[in-house]
């Protein structure tokens, strides 16, 4: 898996949930391929796993902050669960019919 750094001070959006890191908050280069990136602190600490999308400004798609959890098809398949155990809950007051899985 690819790794990526932050710059200097650009960790604290991403260690805070935000779903984003634009291009110009890494220190290296564009990934050289989409997938899944490993993305650590300039000092080299983790902070996310994400996907990476070198053609674009926002360059990695955060997707999960605990490092012993590698998004794979088993986290896929939990996650994707999960949400639609809660869209369920929703639901059950008859009063929403419609709502946004992922």
């Amino acid at each position: 898996m690819q790794e990526l750094r932050l710059l200097p001070g650009k960790e604290k959006l991403p260690l805070n949930r935000h779903p984003w890191i634009y291009s110009g908050a890494l220190a290296d280069g564009p990934a050289a391929a989409a997938g899944l990136v490993r993305v650590l602190t300039a000092d080299g600490r983790f902070v996310a796993y994400g996907h990476c999308n070198p053609g674009s400004k926002i360059r990695v798609r955060l997707l999960e902050w605990r490092e012993s959890r590698i998004p794979d098809a088993g986290w896929y398949e939990e996650t994707l669960r999960s949400a639609f155990a809660l869209r369920r809950r929703i639901f059950a007051d008859g009063k929403t019919d419609a709502a946004r899985l992922v």
